[in-house]
Order: C-alpha cells, then sequence, then structure tokens
C-alpha cells in the first residue's frame, strides 16, 4: 500500500494493517528510537513537602531549581515559613524532576517511534507502553504518521494538564 492510503485508514485497519504486512510487528518498538516517557504529576504529591518542610528540606529542594532564592530564604522554608505561590510553583518544579530521578522511566508511560516501509516510501508508527522492570516494556500501537518529526510532536501535543514528558 502506499503511504497516503495507510494514513486515510482507520486506527483499526491501522493496527490490521500493521500486523499483516509486518513479522512482528510489536518488535518494531525495540527496533528503533525512544522518544522519551511521562510521568503524570498530581498536586497531592507536594503536601507533605510542604506539611513537613523540615524532613523534606523542601527549601533547599526549592533552590536545587530556583537558585535567585537567597539563603536565608532557603532556611526559613525548611524551618517551616509558609510558601508564596512562585515557591510552590518551583516546588512543583523540583518534585516532577525528583520523580524523573528517581523513577528513571519506570513508572511512566514510555514512547517510541519507529519507520515502516510501504510502497512509496516510509511512515513512522508510534508505540507507548509501561515498563515493567527488567522485563522492559509491553509496548502498545498507537498511530502512524507521515514523519518522524510529527510522530514526536504528537506525544508533545498530547499530554494532559498533569502530564510531563521526559524527552530522551
Amino acid at each position: 500500500m502506499k503511504k497516503a492510503e495507510i494514513l486515510s485508514l482507520s486506527w483499526e485497519e491501522q493496527n490490521n494493517w500493521l500486523i499483516k504486512n509486518t513479522d512482528d510487528f510489536l518488535t518494531l518498538a525495540y527496533e528503533d528510537d525512544l522518544i522519551g516517557y511521562v510521568i503524570n504529576f498530581h498536586e497531592f504529591l507536594l503536601d507533605d513537602y510542604i506539611e513537613y518542610p523540615e524532613d523534606y528540606l523542601t527549601g533547599s529542594l526549592i533552590k536545587s531549581v530556583f537558585n535567585e532564592i537567597s539563603t536565608e530564604r532557603e532556611q526559613a522554608i525548611n524551618s517551616g515559613t509558609p510558601l508564596s505561590n512562585l515557591e510552590k510553583k518551583y516546588l512543583k518544579e523540583a518534585v516532577i524532576e525528583k520523580l524523573n530521578e528517581e523513577d528513571e522511566g519506570h513508572n511512566g508511560v514510555n514512547f517510541t517511534v519507529c519507520a515502516i516501509k510501504c510502497d512509496d516510501g516510509e511512515l513512522f508508527v508510534t508505540f507507548s507502553g509501561i515498563s515493567e522492570g527488567p522485563g522492559g516494556v509491553i509496548w502498545s500501537f498507537n498511530t502512524i504518521f507521515a514523519t518522524r518529526e510529527d510522530a514526536i510532536k504528537s506525544v508533545s501535543e498530547n499530554l494532559d494538564e498533569s502530564d510531563y514528558l521526559f524527552p530522551i
């Protein structure tokens, strides 16, 4: 089939086409580029940092992403001084970064894009899946795109407001 024909198919038809026209289409996800992974963040994750700043060194955590905060303010926050809205914004950024470092994508949804051949060139398929630890990721077909750039762009543009993409 030609690229335009494949792109015009419904999701189910694209999925069926992949199954029929590739040896083992789920292994495609392992053969090309990992785009990144998405971690879902909920505001309640900030509660302990705000309620127990001494235990979590909340001021120091904020300073790790917001260098402009003074050492005096950092220590005041660590001692329990309430946070401003701006400081809460930076706390959220710091906690998201911390989740990223701790999880290394293991608890997020991973995304990959790979090229497939068709009669008149290449198309690009996206897959997603949650890491199963050392066993890898169980991939699911997402959709097919005309370009690699469109595939990558679709992942970042289709996030919920509580989702954060960590590109790889």
